[in-house]
């Protein structure tokens, strides 16, 4: 099993514990999942952008790493736990700045 911040993992449990589609975190802000549809907030309060950074670092290949520390964004996938697999698609800003 990867070892993630235990908050990412606590996530990531939620997300497929209750049957989600999609994991959001923002840096700064409530994670969220997509559940049947809706969006809905998990309230674990908001998860710190050093708390991301570690988990794609620990998740990422090297050259992925690279390119997010250069271009601000990753889109990649891993496997974790008993070999759920989930995709990310990390964007430093919304907007493309």
């Amino acid at each position: 099993m990867n070892e993630f911040p235990g908050i990412i993992n606590d996530l990531l449990a939620t997300t497929l514990d209750r049957g989600a589609s999609d994991l959001h975190i923002g840096a700064g802000h409530n994670p969220v999942i997509r559940l049947n549809g809706q969006l809905i907030s998990i309230d674990v309060g908001p998860v710190s952008e050093t708390i991301i950074y570690e988990w794609l670092s620990r998740t990422m290949t090297p050259r992925a790493l690279e390119d997010y520390e250069r271009d601000g964004d990753a889109d990649f996938s891993f496997g974790w736990r008993d070999g759920e697999r989930f995709t990310v698609v990390y964007l430093t800003d919304l907007d493309g700045r």
